[in-house]
């Protein structure tokens, strides 16, 4: 009886775990070919990967994801309150900056979405709260906003429609807010 030379490999994106399964043959042309690039993925991210040898040959990427917190690093929050950007109370940050740098309403909208949402849990925050502190910063523009959103889709996603919506920063969102967040700090720390 003939034996077929079945060989998988299996991406499992929810759970983080890929698996690779076959002849050794396999697995090491498999190995050697993505070994790069994970571990290159993996100097960019906070991934640690780890590999467990399975009984058919197979190699198993155990399901460490990227640990990207629901909101930012404790050190950098705890930087951002010292430079009263933020307000840290009963579990929740809150943004007490009393000046937005932007230079007309739209960037000062886009400079409140981004710090809004870094400071969110899971960077997320409802379209209504925005609308309530951009109009207490004299810059809401509810003309322009959806064009602000869609101008700047790079860093920020839509969800949800009318008074359940939400945005949510993406990772370049992210990385945009902490160059403003520093940014701040750095014009706070001239001025002291």
């Amino acid at each position: 009886m003939e034996s077929k030379d079945q060989s998988s490999v299996n991406i499992n994106l929810k759970e983080g775990v890929i698996t690779v399964s076959g002849t050794e043959a396999f697995v090491e042309r498999i190995l050697s070919t993505y070994m790069s690039r994970v571990q290159q993925y993996k100097a960019n991210t906070s991934i640690k990967p780890q590999f467990q040898k399975t009984e058919d040959a197979g190699v198993q990427l155990l399901g460490n994801k990227p640990e990207y917190s629901n909101q930012s690093s404790t050190e950098d929050m705890t930087k951002y309150i010292k430079h009263g950007i933020y307000h840290y109370s009963n579990g929740e940050t809150t943004l007490i900056l009393p000046h937005l740098p932007g230079k007309n309403n739209s960037a000062k909208m886009q400079e409140l979405l981004l710090l809004m949402g870094f400071a969110a849990k899971d960077h997320k925050i409802n379209t209504s709260d925005f609308k309530i502190l951009a109009q207490r910063h004299s810059c809401l523009d509810s003309s322009n906003f959806a064009s602000i959103l869609k101008r700047n889709s790079n860093l920020f996603l839509r969800k949800g429609q009318g008074k359940t919506q939400q945005i949510e920063l993406t990772f370049p969102g992210i990385e945009e807010a902490k160059k403003l967040l520093d940014s701040l700090t750095t014009k706070n720390e001239k001025s002291n």
